[in-house]
């Protein structure tokens, strides 16, 4: 992050570039210096900070959802940033563990211009909007008029839950730390503003999907799934309200011990979430860990539908590797209930991305092409679930005949003529000695 952060500094000259990136920090300051803490230069960075009070004895099980209570930018706790009446690009990258951002300007919620995600630029247009969904490691690039501010200062607003995104908005954050972002003060002095406007901007065309030997798709069903413990539980209420105890420590319930009136024993949160496949045909998941053989093998130049199943409680970040791909849309698992979110695709996704947000009980379908051959991955890009096995190998073969080994690439090589075990000590410049090819 010390590098990241000094080539964001390198750009303070620009006039009109502010960048925006969300992480988790370690230091909280106290709410009543809200945005008294440091005037930014262009390069904004956000954070979120966790306090963990008497939980320490579930800190040895999977934390599948770590959330913070502070908002840190570029190093500031809710800071300020002064802006002239014009227009200004903003880029914007989701750095946190896992809290998904919904942002908006001002109580009024101006509209704004987005006119890039991930790896590239809208198409054709850029998306007007009152706000958008930004999760772990996606990328957004928008463009803020703030020419249209009538007020002296408005705040940037965060309506993301402090819980796992389900889709709709069924709880807002704390609306005094966590629901605030950062704040502009708008420098009422008249200046010229020589940008386009946003109304004028003409976007290059979408980016055509690579396929190059005119193939029909090969279309593959993926899943994720969470699986709770049978071992963990807690003691909760009709309203899900958690018992402590007279302490107020939360503790484990251990089967046979006294049950409070009014409250039930529940598994105490997913102990793993798996990717996987799916056979719609008999309706079996099947769920993989990492290091499990391969089961997406994609072939160079052949297009693949991929179809995500979600059948976890929450949103997930989904990140494929080496490519960028189309959105396609989305659909629901069960017909009789309606999507998340829409449109469908969003306004956002008119072009390719790299990272795409995976609803609850949705089958999210996206298209793309690999056009370089090896090992790859895709996987949650949240934190705690991309280090906890929500996360898959992809192996590009060079023809629909080859075979994948693992012992090729174990032994560090890659090639799949290599007879090296997964011992193999023959490597010279990370490539073995022994039936080599590469």
């Amino acid at each position: 992050m010390g590098l990241f952060s000094s080539n964001l500094s390198s750009n303070i000259n620009s006039s009109y570039d502010i960048f925006l990136v969300l992480a988790y920090s370690i230091a909280s300051f106290s709410v009543n210096h809200l945005f008294e803490f440091s005037k930014l230069i262009s390069s904004i960075i956000l954070k979120f900070e966790k306090f963990l009070i008497k939980l320490e004895i579930f800190l040895l099980f999977y934390n599948t959802s770590f959330f913070g209570n502070t908002i840190v930018v570029n190093g500031k706790t809710w800071p300020f940033h002064v802006v002239n009446k014009q227009r200004y690009r903003m880029r914007f990258c989701n750095g946190c563990n896992h809290r998904s951002m919904i942002m908006h300007f001002g109580t009024a919620k101006y509209p704004f211009a987005i006119i890039g995600v991930d790896g590239s630029v809208l198409a054709d247009k850029p998306a007007i909007v009152t706000e958008f969904v930004i999760q772990s490691g996606q990328r957004f690039d928008v463009i803020m008029d703030f020419s249209q501010v009538t007020e002296n200062e408005i705040i940037l607003y965060n309506t993301g839950p402090d819980v796992p995104l389900k889709g709709a908005k069924i709880e807002l954050p704390n609306s005094n730390t966590t629901g605030l972002v950062m704040k502009f003060i708008i420098n009422q002095t008249p200046v010229t503003d020589d940008t386009t406007p946003i109304e004028f901007l003409q976007l290059p065309p979408a980016t055509s999907l690579l396929n190059p030997l005119n193939l029909q798709p090969n279309i593959r069903n993926v899943t994720l799934t969470e699986y709770n413990s049978n071992y963990v539980y807690v003691l909760e209420d009709a309203k899900k309200n958690l018992y402590l105890d007279a302490n107020g420590i939360l503790n484990r319930y251990i089967p046979g011990d006294p049950i409070p009136p009014g409250y039930t024993p529940t598994p105490f949160g997913p102990i793993i979430a798996l990717l996987g496949t799916y056979d719609p045909l008999t309706n079996i998941t099947t769920s993989h860990k990492y290091m499990e053989p391969v089961t997406e093998d994609p072939v160079v130049n052949v297009p693949e539908i991929w179809r995500i199943y979600n059948f976890t409680g929450d949103a997930h970040p989904i990140h494929i590797h080496l490519i960028q791909f189309k959105v396609l849309g989305r659909e629901p698992i069960n017909p009789t209930i309606p999507l998340k979110v829409g449109p469908n695709p969003l306004p956002w996704e008119s072009n390719t991305l790299d990272l795409v947000t995976a609803y609850p009980d949705e089958v999210t379908i996206v298209q793309m092409t690999f056009d370089l051959a090896g090992l790859y991955v895709w996987h949650c890009h949240m934190i705690d679930h991309e280090d906890n096995e929500l996360m898959r190998p992809i192996y590009v073969k060079s023809t629909p005949n080859e075979v994948f080994d693992i012992n090729a690439i174990s032994c560090g090589c890659g090639c799949v003529n290599c007879t090296c075990g997964p011992n193999c000590n023959c490597t010279v410049a990370n490539r073995c000695t022994t039936g080599c090819t590469c």
